[in-house]
C-alpha cells in the first residue's frame, strides 16, 4: 500500500518539479540577457595647469625637431596618475615631456555628478624658432 501511494504521488511531483526548473533554467538563457553599457565622452579636457617642457641644450645643438606623443590617465581628481610615451624624440625631449605631463592638473571629468577616471592622448610639438 506504502509503494502505490509513492509510485502515484511523489514520483509524478518529483517529474513535474524537474521538468519545471528545466524549463525555468531554459527561459533565463534565452531572455534574460545582461546589458554592459560603457560611455565613451570625447572631448577636450579643461586643463588648469599644463607646463611646457623646455629644450635640453643636446637637442638644440643637434637641432632635433618633431613630435612626442603621450597617453595620460587621469584619476578622479583630475592628477595625472600615469604616462605612457606613444611617439617619442631623441635628446633627452621625452624625459622632459614626460616630466612636464605628470605636472598637468585638469578639472575632473563629471558624469552623473560623479566623478571618473579618464584617458587623454596628448602631443607636444618641437620646433626650433629661426
Amino acid at each position: 500500500m506504502c509503494c502505490k501511494i509513492f509510485w502515484k504521488r511523489i514520483i509524478p511531483f518529483a517529474l513535474t518539479c524537474a521538468l519545471g526548473l528545466c524549463v525555468v533554467s531554459w527561459m533565463i538563457s534565452t531572455y534574460y540577457k545582461p546589458q554592459i553599457y560603457s560611455i565613451v565622452l570625447k572631448g577636450e579636457p579643461v586643463f588648469l595647469k599644463k607646463p611646457n617642457p623646455s629644450y635640453t641644450e643636446e637637442a638644440i645643438k643637434n637641432k632635433t625637431e618633431g613630435k612626442v606623443t603621450l597617453n595620460l590617465k587621469f584619476n578622479k581628481l583630475g592628477k595625472v596618475e600615469n604616462v605612457e610615451v606613444i611617439e617619442g624624440l631623441p635628446d633627452g625631449l621625452t624625459e622632459r615631456t614626460v616630466e612636464a605631463a605628470r605636472e598637468i592638473e585638469v578639472e575632473p571629468l563629471k558624469f552623473l555628478d560623479q566623478s571618473h577616471a579618464f584617458y587623454a592622448t596628448i602631443n607636444y610639438n618641437f620646433k626650433i624658432g629661426k
